[in-house]
């Protein structure tokens, strides 16, 4: 802490006289009272034996206090400030861990190469701030769940802070103004240790301990209210609900049957975990959370977010920390990012001249071209959403219950759902003037128009993926193999014998064809007049996701790295240096 001395100089007369250095000084008052880092002030002052003009002589005469100690325990003099004719300032620090004591200052001037000094005593006494901690701590078991903490009252204590011992270290769980605490949510027969901690303005007592054992019986079971949506792709997904206990302990969360051993939070109302990576995308799974009360379980479908997207000349990322990236064509705004979709985000779309962005509370945000209304969300797509695509100039909206919800350019009915995607659908893609999506038999359901060309009949099941591209499709079986149907100029549904098992992902762009094998190759085929089948060397191998736009090609690798080829006529093509992205 600094504190400011005052240096009075007294001078004999007004008349200047050579320098005489020789002075004594003296504390007005004589000590300081003070804790060890507090603040506190004193009057030094200089009688001199004869005048002499300070200002005149400060450049040489410049008063140094010696330095007591080292780190947070001493006392330190800084340089002369506010110099004028009768006075010095000095400041003077003291060490938060200076013991109390009497510490020697001297003090010296230097004035034509002679030198004087002074010594005076600084008393510093290191009072103690601390703040009591609370007496007579206990801790009662009320039930199976609850301890109540009762303790008495510290005087001046502002609040309370309760902790709970986690492992070898305490956790804040709350705080309180009155000496007692009720602790609920707690598992049946178990051990708990508390602290308690008085606060008094900004400062807080070290803390008392005390322990108890909640009562034995039969426990609420927990109960799971809230499933927005369930992410495979490393995104925290939300539980919400009652009685799941204020810490983990022996219980657990498992998906479809799957142990979840990823748990970032767990609070008795609230679970924040990620979902297992090999739960099955686009199911319908139960999710169950078990305590020792019992077992509460919902049913909710899982999905693989879209974090790299194209558009017809502008490009999509999702960053892992849920805030989006747009690069390329920006000629109706589409990568101008709006600030909802800043932050939250969980999934991703573009096509055309407009983007989506699918938020973690299932809320559905739009940018970019809106002429045919594809970015004006209706009210139905605000909540409870799980994917999202985007057409040349629709948009769908893929709900947790299964339904698809269509708005935007309907010329060839692509935004008039039909009666077979109205319930248990699993996935959804949008091309250019038609839709798709995917039931949980494995069967798809087509409306709009591609070109005339009718589902191929092996789509009837077995269908676990499918992309729409603007005048072809693709759809991955069950087996890992690949089925194109529509527009074959250049190519583009002609599927190479390399893709006919293994395959986990596919997109198509507007006249070629992207595909992922399970070894994180790529495979490319269709038009190349902007070079947009041909693979740089980046990107054939260790490849996690892609996309493909019009006439060009984007991949995601599995470090989160992007790489980008084809048509840059927009810069779509020109990665921002050093994007990493989110791995779906």
């Amino acid at each position: 802490m600094l504190f400011a001395v005052a240096l009075v100089i007294l001078s004999a007369c007004d008349t200047k006289k050579p320098p005489i250095p020789d002075f004594s000084l003296a504390f007005n008052p004589s000590s300081i009272s003070l804790a060890a880092g507090a603040t506190g002030n004193s009057t030094m002052v200089a009688t001199l034996v004869g005048g002499f003009d300070i200002k005149q002589q400060a450049t040489a005469a410049l008063f140094e206090g010696t330095i007591y100690g080292t780190d947070d325990a001493h006392i330190q003099v800084g340089v002369p400030t506010n110099i004028d004719d009768t006075h010095i300032s000095f400041g003077f620090m003291v060490g938060s861990s200076v013991p109390s004591g009497a510490y020697d200052l001297t003090f010296k001037t230097t004035v034509g190469g002679l030198e004087r000094s002074t010594k005076i005593t600084i008393n510093v006494t290191t009072t103690n701030n601390s703040v009591p901690n609370p007496t007579n701590l206990t801790a009662t078991a009320v039930s199976s769940s609850q301890i109540d903490l009762a303790w008495n009252a510290v005087s001046g204590a502002t609040s309370y802070s309760i902790e709970q011992k986690v492992g070898t270290s305490f956790q804040a769980i709350g705080t309180v103004t009155t000496p007692l605490a009720q602790v609920t949510g707690l598992l049946s027969k178990s051990a708990y240790t508390f602290r308690v901690k008085a606060v008094i303005g900004a400062n807080s007592s070290s803390g008392v301990e005390t322990s108890a054992t909640t009562q034995a019986g039969v426990t609420t079971p927990p109960q799971i209210t809230s499933l927005p949506f369930l992410s495979a792709s490393g995104v925290v997904t939300t539980i919400s609900g009652s009685n799941f206990g204020i810490t983990q302990g022996s219980s657990s969360v498992s998906f479809g049957g799957l142990s979840a051993t990823q748990v970032v939070s767990w609070t008795d109302t609230e679970i924040k975990v990620i979902v297992p990576s090999q739960a099955s995308v686009g199911a319908a799974i139960v999710v169950e959370v078990t305590t020792p009360g019992g077992t509460g379980n919902l049913s909710a479908r899982v999905i693989r977010p879209v974090t790299l997207a194209a558009g017809l000349a502008h490009s999509l990322a999702l960053k892992p920390d849920g805030g989006v990236v747009a690069w390329g064509d920006n000629g109706k705004g589409q990568i101008t990012i709006p600030v909802s979709a800043q932050s939250g985000v969980v999934s991703i779309a573009g096509n055309g001249l407009f983007s989506l962005a699918l938020k973690s509370d299932g809320s559905v945000v739009g940018w970019g071209d809106n002429g045919s209304g594809q970015t004006t969300i209706p009210a139905s797509a605000k909540l409870e959403v799980m994917a999202i695509a985007a057409g040349d100039g629709h948009s769908l909206a893929l709900k947790t219950d299964g339904s698809v919800i269509a708005w935007g350019y309907n010329y060839n009915g692509q935004a008039t759902v039909p009666v077979g995607a109205q319930t248990t659908v699993s996935a959804v893609t949008a091309g250019g003037s038609y839709s798709l999506a995917v039931k949980t038999d494995g069967s798809v359901v087509a409306w709009g128009n591609l070109g005339g060309i009718p589902l191929p009949s092996s789509l009837s099941s077995d269908v676990v993926a499918l992309e729409a591209g603007t005048s072809h499709a693709l759809a991955i079986k069950s087996g890992g193999s690949v089925v194109g149907w529509g527009s074959n100029t250049d190519g583009r549904i002609t599927i190479p014998t390399a893709a006919s098992s293994g395959v986990v992902a596919v997109s198509a762009g507007f006249d070629h064809s992207l595909i992922l094998k399970n070894d994180g190759s790529l495979l490319a085929f269709g038009n190349n007049l902007q070079g947009e089948t041909t693979i740089p060397s980046a990107a054939q191998t260790g490849v996690a996701a892609m996309a493909a736009g019009n006439n060009f090609s984007l991949a995601l690798k599995t470090d989160g790295s992007v790489v980008a080829w084809g048509d840059n006529v927009h810069n779509q093509t020109n990665v921002p240096v050093g994007l990493i992205v989110a791995i779906p």
